[in-house]
């Protein structure tokens, strides 16, 4: 599961949450393992204001053989 999250001198905000990650596949050290995309668009405030926050990506991980790979943030001026 993913989140981003604002952080400015008054608050902390959850911006967006990825659904949890449900994949099952055989561990990397059995065989191929699977890989899964989370991904989301919805985003509660999605204005970047860089002058009063700072922006966290959180990432949760849980079970045996289960890695981050890569994460990419595509985001685009109005």
């Amino acid at each position: 599961m993913m989140s981003l999250a604002r952080r400015t001198s008054e608050s902390f905000e959850l911006l967006a949450v990825t659904p949890p990650s449900v994949g099952i596949g055989k561990p990397a050290s059995v065989g191929a393992g699977k890989i899964e995309v989370l991904s989301t668009a919805e985003i509660s405030a999605p204005v970047v204001d860089n002058e009063r926050g700072t922006y966290l990506l959180q990432v949760v991980i849980t079970g045996p053989d289960v890695c981050l790979r890569g994460v990419q943030i595509s985001y685009r001026a109005p």
